[in-house]
């Protein structure tokens, strides 16, 4: 029998690590991943590499059968999941399932893994181009701005919050309890817009909805709130969407210079524009134009605020921090 001590996980997280690389070659399709190809013609088809994976995937769940059940259980899922996929079709709907489906795979795999010391490797979160996810995202920041805006009263804006909260994490509860309630959020009221790994931790919406309920409780200047939501809604996704498409700099990790920029611009525009057009009494103007101008630093800190905390915003869920800190640093320049 093989005991825990004459085996490494490495290898498993090898695996996980190419599951990692079939997913973001099917859903992203750089430019420059299809150069790589053209010059070499007799590189693996998207199928054959499934292929393969799911033979070392078996192998693998068979040598650790004895000695990590969970392991061996894990990896055995993964190779049949896989055998099961057709990669064969080329278009781009075809390819986003087999993605998603690959990495759900992947993030069960790496989530054991980062548990184990023994595993050095890092094994990054998934976090696939998703533009349901990202229309979920500004409508959301767009909404608690219209909330707050044309009903200023905090408490009114309060118990709204509260009651979205506490909406969000009785289904957090729910499907702690139950692993059908689980697969039925995860995979059938939210399969638009979740991300594989949220299958067991919190969802974004609920932090989302934590963060606003502090501000508004600790007596955050309205424009501020205002502020930290809007930024939240537009500059995380467009960092996102700019930075896998275009970001070549990098600054922390996959986080590259352009992604930042892309959120402090649109955060500061967006925040910027929402104060001219619906705020100039709050700054004791008539004109949106002047409104403009009194708003623009508190904008623009808003975006540089924002974009730094996402740069580093790792372990600590960026829905969470990012609001809360942009609150914090506009909350001396708000009216």
């Amino acid at each position: 029998m093989t005991s825990s001590q004459a085996l490494s996980l490495e290898p498993v997280a090898q695996i996980a690590l190419e599951l990692h690389a079939l997913v973001v070659d099917l859903q992203e399709r750089r430019q420059a991943h299809l150069a790589a190809q053209a010059s070499a013609p007799h590189a693996p088809s998207m199928a054959e590499r499934a292929r393969q994976l799911s033979e070392q995937a078996r192998e693998l769940g068979k040598q650790w059968q004895a000695a990590r059940p969970e392991v061996s259980l894990l990896l055995e899922r993964t190779a049949t999941r896989l055998s099961a996929l057709d990669l064969s079709q080329s278009g781009q709907r075809a390819r986003a399932r087999a993605s998603i489906k690959i990495a759900q795979y992947y993030e069960g795999l790496a989530r054991t893994l980062r548990r184990e010391p023994e595993v050095t490797v890092p094994l990054p979160e998934l976090r696939p181009k998703n533009y349901t996810r990202n229309v979920f995202h500004v409508a959301n920041g767009l909404m608690g701005a219209t909330f707050y805006t044309f009903f200023p009263e905090r408490a009114t804006v309060l118990k709204i919050a509260v009651a979205y909260t506490a909406l969000m994490l009785s289904m957090e509860l729910a499907r702690r309890f139950s692993k059908t309630i689980n697969r039925w959020l995860v995979d059938v009221v939210f399969g638009a817009i979740s991300r594989p790994s949220e299958a067991w931790r919190m969802n974004s919406a609920s932090w989302f909805g934590i963060a606003v309920v502090m501000m508004l409780a600790a007596g955050v200047p309205r424009l501020s709130c205002i502020a930290a939501v809007l930024t939240l809604g537009i500059g995380d996704p467009l960092a996102a969407l700019v930075g896998k498409r275009w970001g070549k700099h990098k600054l922390v990790g996959r986080k590259s210079l352009e992604g930042s920029l892309a959120f402090v611009v649109s955060a500061a525009l967006l925040v910027a524009a929402w104060l001219a057009i619906f705020e100039p009494a709050s700054f004791g103007l008539t004109s949106r134009w002047a409104t403009l101008l009194a708003a623009a630093p508190l904008a623009l800190v808003a975006g540089v605020a924002g974009a730094g905390v996402e740069l580093v915003s790792n372990r600590l869920e960026d829905n969470f921090s990012i609001p809360l800190a942009v609150a914090a640093a506009t909350a001396f320049l708000a009216p």
